[in-house]
């Protein structure tokens, strides 16, 4: 099995890129200007006037399972403004990445790849920043808000540079010990960004705006915004695959500007481990709970589309504010095209999530926890990218929009 990672600015097709793990995010986007394969048109249904296209781009090549990746530096590609790709002056309101064959059909573990992740940037506006914080033990914030540092220098409503930590990968925060000319420099160097899609291989749609809620949450996309994507992909066959990318989405047109009508958005995560590794190594033998310390809520606002991300093995997320149990998400498993035979073993993937239906509404100073369960008597872990007879690490995250009025 091998894992390939692809950076480009949204998004063209032809050559893939290999490079380090998390890393490039912040990275200038030279190349050349290419044109997605195919637009397609389909049916929306989140709210009247919405369209739905999915764009088709690639073909991205996946090296063989038994092959050694080259030393090389990442490609990149240019989204043509001209062609029909993200629409611009929109409100999007639920979308959608995948992996997928040259037809636009998904590819998952049954045809031999396992999409770790595909996170998808929008370089041309800072993100709203997550409201849950968590102090650790040594007195640095903790937690997996990566995404914290995606806004770049200053993020809206905040007179400070932004400041996670304890990334996922090579990601890491930016340490509360720089000094304001520090800071200046980054504000400088790293452009706004925010995140536009981020999920793994179950194929969960972000959902920005839940259907028929009271609560008008999207994510606004301009005229001057561009796009980039970063995608860790596992090939379990020992041959090279081409791949390809979907980007299934509904939006609003002709929205030249965000109102106070609609709230902005930011994606933001809990994790069980806010202040030591991600990676979790449940028993072999019997069920694991694990549970994370109290994180407090620093703005008023809305948790929208809250859903877990975790490897198989596990069983279930619950979110808990302020002592009650606000959504539970249970991992699904299998299915038509979730399962594989490794080593003469079969194994089923988590191929889908339960998401939270209605926004939950958070007030400052508000406590919220997660737990997790992890079963390895009913659900393999997957095996590693090095060697099939091992298991790989567990995760449990709960990545989640906060909206609130700009």
């Amino acid at each position: 099995m091998r894992q390939t990672f692809f950076l480009l600015p949204l998004l063209a097709g032809a050559a893939p890129s290999i490079g380090k793990r998390q890393a490039g995010m912040f990275l200038p986007a030279p190349g050349a200007v290419e044109k997605p394969v195919r637009t397609t048109k389909g049916e929306a249904s989140l709210y009247e006037g919405a369209v739905r296209e999915t764009l088709l781009f690639g073909p991205f090549n996946v090296s063989a399972a038994d092959a050694k990746h080259a030393s090389v530096n990442p490609i990149m590609l240019k989204l043509d403004p001209t062609s029909d790709l993200l629409c611009q002056n929109c409100m999007v309101l639920k979308a959608q990445a995948d992996l997928a064959d040259r037809d636009g059909k998904k590819m998952d573990i049954a045809s031999g790849v396992y999409s770790h992740h595909i996170i998808i940037t929008n370089r041309g506006q800072a993100m709203v920043m997550p409201p849950a914080m968590i102090m650790c033990p040594n007195g640095m914030p903790g937690g997996t808000n990566f995404m914290d540092v995606l806004s770049g220098g200053k993020p809206k409503n905040s007179s400070s540079t932004a400041g996670g930590h304890a990334g996922h990968g090579d990601m890491a925060g930016i340490p509360p010990s720089l000094t304001k000319r520090q800071g200046s420099l980054l504000d400088a160097l790293i452009p706004k960004v925010s995140v536009f899609i981020g999920q793994g291989d179950e194929g969960t749609a972000t959902s920005f705006y839940a259907k028929g809620s009271a609560v008008k949450t999207g994510f606004f996309i301009g005229t001057k915004d561009t796009f980039s994507m970063l995608a860790e992909v596992v090939n379990y066959e020992k041959k090279e695959q081409e791949v390809y990318v979907t980007i299934d989405y509904e939006y609003i047109p002709n929205v030249p500007a965000r109102t106070k009508e609609w709230l902005e958005v930011g994606m933001g995560a809990l994790t069980v481990t806010p202040c030591s590794s991600q990676m979790l190594r449940p028993p072999i033998d019997r069920a694991e709970r694990y549970v994370s310390p109290p994180w407090t809520i620093m703005a008023d606002g809305y948790l929208v589309d809250m859903k877990p991300h975790m490897h198989d093995g596990g069983v279930n997320t619950t979110v808990i504010l302020n002592g009650k149990p606000a959504c539970t998400l249970k991992a699904k498993y299998g299915g038509t095209d979730g399962g594989a035979t490794i080593n003469g073993q079969k194994w089923e993937t988590i191929t889908a999530y339960d998401v939270c239906s209605e926004p939950i509404k958070v007030s400052k100073g508000d406590k919220i926890t997660m737990e997790a369960w992890y079963d390895l008597t009913a659900h393999k872990l997957r095996p590693m990218a090095d060697d099939h007879n091992e298991s790989a690490e567990g995760m449990a995250l709960a990545s989640y929009l906060f909206a609130k009025s700009i």
